[in-house]
C-alpha cells in the first residue's frame, strides 16, 4: 500500500509538531508525506524543515508564497505518487493504525473514495457525529446512491444520523481517480471542502463509508477560519450553495435536510441580513438553483421570503443606481 499525506502549513508552529508526529509515527505502509508551505510568517517552516531532514527519504517540502489552503492542497496533489492521497490539516492530527486500517480497505475493495469518521480534541471534545446505520450497512456503490442514503437517513432521523459531513480530512481518496476526473480545490476560496466533497462524490463509481475515526480535529484553535464570519467568508458561502444546489438539481438530489443546509449558507445571520454589504449579491439569479429544489422546512421557507425581499430590493436599488448614474 503506497499512501501520500498532503499537509498545508500556514502558521501553525505551535500545533505543527503534533501533527507530523502523528503521521511520521503510521507504520505497515509505503508512505510520503508532502509539506506544502503556504507562505507561513511564524517558525512553522523551520519545523517542516527540521522534519524533512530527519525524514528526508519519505519527505517532500514545497515552499510556496501564500495561496490559500486550497493552492497549497492543489500544490500536493501535483506531485503525489502514492496510490492513494490523504489530506490532513496542520493543526490536527490522526490515530496512525487506524489510518492505516481504512487505507487497507480502500486498497481491497479498490474504492474511489474511503471514508472514515472525525473525533474532536480540544474545547470540545464531545463533538463527534453519529453515524447513520443505513449509510454503513451499505455495500460499496456509487457516491450518488451514497449521498442520497446518507441525507434521507439523516432527514428522517431528524438530525441523529449522520449529515453527510464536507470534511476531506476523514476520506481517503484514489489518486487515479482525482487525476482522471481532474478534480482540484477552488483557489481562494474558504470552506473550499463544501464545494469539492460533493464534486467529488458525484464522480465517485466506487465509496464505502467506515465506522473508524482515524481523523482527530482540533476545535480549541483561535483564529481558524471554521470559528470567525467575515464578508470574505459570507461571499464564499453564498458561492458554495449555489454551485452546490445546481450539483444537487442536476443529478436528482431533493431531500428536506440538503436543502435546508444549502438555504441556511446563504443566509448570513440576522445581524447582517440587511446589511447591503453582505446581502448585495443575492439576487433572483443567486437564488434560482435553491428555489429549485423543493423540499424546505417551515423555518427555510420564512427564510427564502425575506431572501426573496431582499432580491427585490437589490433589483430596485441596482437599477435606480444606474439611473443616477446615466442623468
Amino acid at each position: 500500500m503506497h499512501l501520500s499525506i498532503i499537509v498545508p502549513i500556514y502558521n501553525v508552529e505551535e500545533y505543527l509538531a503534533q501533527c507530523l508526529d502523528s503521521l511520521y509515527a503510521i507504520e505497515g505502509v509505503t508512505k510520503e508525506i508532502i509539506l506544502v508551505n503556504d507562505g507561513s510568517t511564524d517558525c512553522s517552516l523551520a519545523i517542516a524543515e527540521q522534519y524533512t531532514t530527519r525524514f528526508f527519504d519519505i519527505t517532500m517540502l514545497i515552499d510556496q508564497e501564500n495561496g490559500g489552503l486550497s493552492a497549497a492542497r492543489n500544490s500536493g496533489i501535483k506531485v503525489a505518487k502514492g496510490e492513494f492521497i490523504a489530506f490532513v490539516d496542520s493543526d490536527d492530527k490522526v490515530n496512525p493504525s487506524l489510518l492505516v486500517t481504512l487505507l487497507g480497505k480502500a486498497q481491497t475493495l479498490e474504492l474511489d473514495i474511503a471514508i472514515g469518521r472525525i473525533e474532536s480534541f480540544g474545547a470540545r471534545e464531545n463533538w463527534n457525529r453519529k453515524l447513520s446505520q443505513k449509510a454503513l450497512d451499505l455495500p460499496v456503490c456509487n457516491g450518488k446512491t451514497f449521498l442520497q442514503t446518507c441525507l434521507q437517513d439523516s432527514s428522517s432521523s431528524k438530525g441523529t444520523g449522520y449529515k453527510f459531513s464536507v470534511n476531506v480530512g476523514e476520506k481517503i481518496y484514489k489518486n487515479s481517480f482525482l487525476a482522471s476526473h481532474n478534480l482540484s480545490f477552488k483557489d481562494r476560496l474558504l470552506h473550499e471542502d463544501a464545494l469539492f466533497t460533493p464534486q467529488a462524490i458525484f464522480k465517485a463509481e466506487k465509496v464505502k463509508l467506515f465506522d473508524i475515526p482515524f481523523y482527530h480535529y482540533r476545535q480549541d484553535r483561535e483564529g481558524s477560519i471554521m470559528n470567525t464570519m467575515s464578508f470574505k467568508n459570507y461571499q464564499d458561502r453564498l458561492y458554495i450553495a449555489h454551485e452546490v444546489a445546481t450539483l444537487y438539481y442536476m443529478n436528482g438530489i431533493n431531500t428536506l435536510i440538503s436543502n435546508n443546509r444549502l438555504i441556511s449558507r446563504v443566509w448570513p445571520g440576522l445581524n447582517n441580513i440587511f446589511n447591503p454589504k453582505w446581502t448585495k449579491n443575492i439576487t433572483f439569479k443567486t437564488l434560482n438553483p435553491v428555489l429549485r429544489l423543493k423540499y424546505f422546512g417551515l423555518k427555510e421557507y420564512i427564510k427564502i421570503v425575506i431572501l426573496l425581499f431582499i432580491c427585490v430590493f437589490n433589483f430596485i436599488n441596482f437599477n435606480t443606481h444606474n439611473k443616477e448614474s446615466v442623468t
